[in-house]
């Protein structure tokens, strides 16, 4: 049986379907956090393969446009091989795509949240491990 491996789900608004079958169907343990201090602990402690995330575009976090900036920073240090699927509003993908321009393993789904386009995304990912 293949090693489960691990995801973390940040839902900063709690607004999203429940997926966790969808999780299960694609062996994933999933850790559940709706504040981004403790999604940035959990990187740390988990070292997730996937971060499934809402992004939140907020310019005043001061010199950072989003909590994108600093998941991908935790990441990139304690996690490199994360891969992202990021959750935006329709009318946040130009600012998605900006923080997103130099990480290579970042997908994206626009709200509300289909199905299907988040297995196509997991199963792409899967796809990706696979060959590398």
């Amino acid at each position: 049986m293949n090693k489960q491996k691990q995801l973390l789900l940040l839902s900063s608004f709690g607004a999203l379907p429940a997926f966790d079958a969808l999780f299960r169907e694609h062996n994933y343990q999933v850790t559940k956090v709706k504040a981004l201090r403790k999604a940035l602990s959990q990187i740390k402690k988990l070292k997730p393969d996937v971060i499934v995330a809402e992004f939140v575009y907020a310019p005043t976090y001061g010199s950072q446009l989003s909590n994108f900036e600093s998941l991908f920073a935790a990441a990139q240090t304690f996690a490199p091989e994360t891969s992202f699927i990021a959750l935006a509003h329709k009318d946040d993908l130009q600012h998605l795509e900006k923080v997103s321009a130099n990480v290579n393993n970042c997908k994206i789904v626009t709200l509300p949240v289909d199905q299907s386009e988040l297995r196509s995304c997991l199963n792409s990912i899967a796809e990706t491990n696979r060959d590398s």
